[in-house]
């Protein structure tokens, strides 16, 4: 049966307060913006960056949903979605639906990850896109019985626990490397001193494939495969356009880079995994410019400075960017079912 999401749910805006006032800011109200959601791949938000004070809580129109509400950016960007895993409130770049006893929130949450293309084009606005309340609540969804939403919501739960363990599993590997690397020296040496940087590869959305054999590495990870690859070994790229801008990312070995992103051909490949971890901490989106297109150029970056990394060659830490890569490509081949069960159910 056919429901506007304004049948089975209630959408709530939400607000910013005054960024000049100090009393609003660093409160104990979680307060989420569409940059907590940058690189998110889970489904629960629990926190964001910063939180507000009850006086930045009642300066605006900010409203505290309950856990189980489906948080939906609605501008810069539109798409990004997270369900809050306890109360709190947003900015005003989020759309938050509370569904009612018809959907459950997960099947909801699910419809709309497989429709983000859809909801992007339904969006106005002339400088940037936006997806309005109004839109929004009448947007026609086909709903089956509980019981059958309660059934998918399972099938493809199951498959996201597997995929959120494998993603803890990575990050623990992270906190291993940053307390290996995390006495590093200062010295005046520059980044284009210990590489080559390059642009990743210009590559027409037509040739992108999910059914090939080598990844397709974009500000965000990975975007697809082809069936050819531009480096056998594992590279550190940099997200150099769009709201990832400063984004860092490991590549598997067989893989290519997009031209979204820089990547680092370094002199001594063996400094790949001490300098990964600096640039991880680095704050590369200091270095991004303009605010209608972010970017980040190699003039950018290319005299940034780095640590003394000679002191950590050891071919031993080849292999956690072994385990950190294996665990990569168990991640995409897990979403690629998820997507096939998304196009079935949706």
């Amino acid at each position: 049966m056919n429901y506007k999401i304004k049948e089975i749910s209630q959408i709530v805006n939400g607000s910013t307060p005054s960024t000049s006032n100090s009393a609003f800011w660093n409160g104990n109200i979680i307060w989420i913006t569409p940059k907590d959601l940058t690189n998110f791949s889970e489904r629960y938000i629990y926190k964001g960056h910063i939180n507000i004070t009850q006086e930045g809580y009642k300066s605006c129109s900010t409203k505290l949903v309950p856990k189980g509400t489906i948080l939906l950016s609605s501008r810069a960007p539109i798409g990004y979605i997270a369900i809050a895993g306890n109360e709190l409130c947003t900015n005003q770049g989020f759309k938050s639906i509370i569904c009612n006893e018809k959907v459950n929130n997960f099947y909801l949450y699910y419809w709309l990850l497989k429709n983000v293309d859809y909801l992007k084009s339904i969006s106005s606005g002339a400088t940037f896109k936006e997806l309005s309340k109004d839109t929004l609540e009448n947007v026609e969804i086909n709903l089956p019985s509980l019981t059958e939403q309660q059934h998918i919501v399972n099938t493809i739960g199951t498959l996201d626990d597997l995929i959120e363990n494998i993603t803890n599993q990575n990050n623990k590997i992270l906190e291993i490397i940053e307390n290996i690397f995390s006495n590093l020296k200062e010295s005046n040496i520059m980044l284009k001193d210990i590489c080559e940087i390059k642009y990743g590869k210009s590559i027409t959305a037509s040739k992108l494939d999910n059914n090939n054999k080598y990844l397709v590495y974009g500000g965000n990870g990975i975007i697809g495969t082809l069936d050819d690859f531009m480096f056998d070994k594992s590279k550190i790229s940099i997200s150099c356009r769009g709201a990832a801008s400063g984004n860092i990312l490991l590549t598997t070995p067989f893989s290519t880079i997009s031209s979204n992103s820089l990547y680092l051909n370094l002199y001594d490949e063996s400094l790949t995994l001490p300098l990964y971890s600096f640039l991880l901490k680095a704050g590369l989106n200091n270095y991004v410019t303009g605010s209608a297109q972010p970017q980040i150029t190699i003039e950018n970056i290319q005299s940034l400075k780095v640590p003394i990394l000679d002191d950590y060659k050891n071919n031993n830490y080849d292999s956690l960017i072994a385990l950190i890569n294996n665990n990569k490509e168990k991640l995409n081949k897990l979403n690629l079912i998820k997507q096939d069960l998304l196009s079935k159910y949706f």
